[in-house]
């Protein structure tokens, strides 16, 4: 028998009934039930923040090399003698960085969370893939100590990158890259100021500040894309003008592929977060300096606008892609000399031995301790098997977030495409994407991201940007 017709808490116009089954006014409609709460919602305000910080400090004690600013574009047999004692030995602070890292990236996977992965099987296999071929390697490396600490730094960020994904978001990621790049090219400035300029043998300016100008190169991109992200976000004007900032340190540093490399990623992002007319003009204008460009090389009339793209550089071959080739002529060499090592490479991260270090630079007569191509390290590191699923790896999730930004409409994702197609096009002619530093982290956090979260419909993406 039914009991007396009240309404409830949940539901007012809803009445209760005896057999204990949801109340409903219309029992022919699905009863209505709360909204379960977003996974991973629940998390302190403060821990982006804390997090950025503590990886910005640690990345910083870590990578900072104020020798590099110096020892740029010159050569000399006592700069080959202290790059192989820095490749034999490494460096104390670099060792606390990442150790601290590793240490922060523990207590963030000890920490609790609401938070469930969804793995994406099609990148989760290649990354498992990835990184057992990476620690197996060992076995054949020819040397193995050095081999063992490549993969103890590869440890201490991958438990970073899994304790950031068990808590933080794709946007957090961008709240990262903004404090960090933005923290490494103040202190470059205020440093450049009081260490005076460097000018290397060319006669050509470029600036440095705390380290390498190809690296501060890659910097200034990062800061630009994270600034370009939060202006999407907010719609506030200041973060435009950090974006035009970030380009006119990248400008200054005359790196010429990340020039080149953060010009494709900011289209990307554009084309993605843009409405579809502004994309189509700004396509048809990018069509029409193309071809003005080929008009002006057809006609002889180009000298100029070459001097304008070596942007003042006298540095520069054509030829040998500023050495870069001579530098791969040597490598394939030592690759010869031992046929296997195609398909197995010289260990994760162990090609640069101070012997291999010291061969190269002497041959083409400048120091060297990379191979100046991302995807030319990973073959010289894991051979052809590790280069093909890296390549399935970065392009997978380059697909992936660039397809979900444009179907769902996010700027999240829209920034770790655009950080993937910066590695991607950036790999071409620079080893600075898969070597351990500050910028790596993002890209390897993206192919993560990829592997580990299976973003399909909404509310799911929600939690996850």
């Amino acid at each position: 028998m039914q009991s007396a017709i009240e309404p409830t808490p949940d539901h007012p116009d809803s009445v209760a009934t005896s057999a204990g089954r949801e109340p409903t006014l219309y029992p022919h409609r699905v009863p209505l039930q709360r909204p379960k709460p977003v996974v991973g919602e629940r998390r302190p305000a403060w821990l982006p923040w804390v997090v950025a910080i503590v990886v910005t400090i640690c990345y910083v004690i870590g990578t900072t090399d104020l020798e590099a600013r110096a020892r740029w574009n010159t050569f000399g047999e006592d700069l080959v003698d202290d790059l192989t004692e820095r490749v034999e030995g490494g460096q104390a602070s670099r060792q606390l960085g990442f150790l601290m890292l590793g240490v922060t990236g523990v207590a963030l996977c000890a920490m609790p969370t609401q938070r469930r992965l969804r793995p994406d099987v099609r990148l989760l296999y290649p990354l498992i893939l990835f990184v057992s071929w990476a620690v197996i390697s060992i076995a054949w490396s020819t040397d193995r100590p050095m081999t063992a600490k490549r993969l103890v730094v590869f440890a201490c960020v991958a438990s970073l990158i899994a304790g950031f994904w068990r808590h933080l978001r794709a946007k957090d990621l961008a709240l990262l890259a903004l404090v960090g790049s933005g923290f490494v090219t103040v202190i470059g400035i205020i440093y450049e100021g009081i260490a005076g300029d460097v000018v290397g043998e060319h006669g050509v300016y470029r600036f440095c500040g705390t380290m390498h100008p190809n690296h501060q190169g890659i910097n200034a991109v990062l800061l630009m894309l994270s600034s370009l992200a939060f202006f999407d976000r907010t719609k506030l004007r200041r973060f435009l003008l950090l974006a035009a900032f970030a380009f006119f340190i990248l400008l200054l540093t005359k790196s010429r592929t990340a020039l080149i490399a953060g010009v494709v990623a900011t289209m990307l992002f554009g084309v993605l977060r843009l409405p579809a007319r502004w994309t189509i003009g700004l396509g048809v204008g990018g069509a029409c300096l193309v071809g003005v460009v080929l008009l002006l090389n057809m006609t002889g009339l180009s000298g100029g606008l070459l001097d304008v793209l070596e942007m003042g550089r006298t540095d520069s071959d054509a030829t040998t892609l500023t050495g870069r080739t001579d530098i791969w002529k040597y490598a394939f060499a030592l690759m010869d000399s031992d046929p296997t090592r195609w398909m197995t490479g010289f260990a994760y991260q162990s090609f640069w031995t101070p012997e291999n270090t010291r061969y190269i630079s002497e041959g083409v007569y400048f120091h060297i301790s990379e191979g100046h191509s991302a995807y030319f390290d990973t073959l010289l590191e894991t051979g052809f098997v590790g280069l093909g699923i890296y390549i399935v790896l970065l392009y997978g999730s380059l697909a992936k977030w660039t397809y979900l930004s444009f179907r769902n409409n996010n700027g999240a994702l829209a920034f770790l495409a655009a950080i993937l197609a910066f590695a991607a096009v950036h790999g071409l002619t620079e080893s600075t994407t898969v070597a351990p530093n500050f910028p790596t982290f993002f890209s390897q956090s993206a192919i993560a991201a990829a592997a580990l979260f299976s973003v399909r419909v909404k509310p799911a993406e929600e939690s996850f940007e």
